[in-house]
């Protein structure tokens, strides 16, 4: 049979007290409570703990050596349900993050460094991953999302809008002008994204259909490329705001029709609901609740 953690007690209890009024106060249980919670420790053990044939209660020799490992058990018990508890205390320990690539050159990671010169001890395992994990499958504590799926284990809290433009380096427009319309596009050179569906929105799909020679059409399965592609002046692409959000502040591409509606998408925060408050979950919660929109 199992260990009974209620047998410990009572019996260690009885030990340290020396007799039963005294262990049921301890415990708040009643002596009858405690004396059949010591009876059925030893019926289980097969050997007798403590000698009640007497006004006194002794200890059997069996009992002195099997009193100091029982109290070991609970100690050891107690000391790490304190440390648990200081856990979900304390704004420490270990955060797993989940965002896609997209998010790489928006200011999430700037977001996120701003969080740990805030709180020191809680470190950030960052997942890049452009498919949607499972949260609860593969322990992400926090994923950044541009579109969410309905979950009821999940809660889903906007932080902010995103909107894909055309956008391009002045360097490009220079040499090959600016185009006025979605239209004049198909004589410039184009760099299409084939992750994210970002070739959803009928304006793109207009674009690329409307050229007659494909040849002509770069592309690129990677933000970091298609974006720095953009910076070298090797045409134009089509990107969430947010993802150039600081080469578009500081001049190094700029945004072509920006009255043009074409995608609009709101970037999510998303986890897992929590049953018990824990101090680093929400220490990370309320700073993105609070901080990422700022900086949009």
């Amino acid at each position: 049979m199992k260990p009974n953690l209620t047998e410990y007690e009572a019996f260690v209890a009885v030990v340290e007290e020396a007799n039963l009024s005294g262990a049921a106060k301890r415990l708040n249980l009643t002596k009858s409570a405690i004396s059949k919670q010591l009876s059925k420790l030893e019926a289980r053990l097969g050997v007798g703990l403590i000698d009640r044939t007497t006004h006194t209660l002794v200890v059997t020799p069996p009992g002195q050596q099997f009193y100091p490992q029982c109290k070991e058990v609970l100690q050891s018990i107690q000391t790490h349900e304190n440390s648990l508890k200081n856990t979900l205390d304390t704004a420490e320990g270990k955060l797993r993050i989940s965002f896609s690539q997209v998010l790489l050159q928006s200011p999430l990671v700037v977001t996120l460094a701003k969080f740990h010169q805030r709180y020191p001890n809680i470190v950030c395992d960052m997942r890049v991953e452009d498919s949607f994990e499972d949260l609860m499958a593969s322990q992400i504590d926090f994923a950044f999302r541009l579109s969410h799926q309905e979950n009821s284990r999940l809660v889903a809290r906007p932080l902010a809008e995103a909107s894909l433009i055309f956008c391009a380096s002045p360097n490009y427009l220079k040499r090959h002008g600016k185009p006025e319309s979605l239209e004049s596009l198909i004589t410039h050179q184009i760099i299409i994204p084939d992750f994210d569906r970002y070739n959803e929105p009928k304006a793109i799909r207009e674009l690329m259909l409307a050229h007659i020679d494909r040849s002509k059409l770069h592309s690129s399965n990677n933000v970091t490329a298609l974006i720095q592609a953009a910076l070298e002046g090797m045409g134009v692409i089509v990107v969430l705001d947010i993802a150039v959000k600081k080469h578009l502040d500081e001049g190094r591409l700029v945004t072509l029709f920006p009255k043009q509606a074409l995608l609009k998408r709101t970037l999510q925060l998303v986890y897992p609901r929590q049953s018990y408050p824990v101090k680093r979950l929400d220490a990370f919660k309320n700073f993105m609740l609070e901080e990422f929109p700022k900086v949009l």
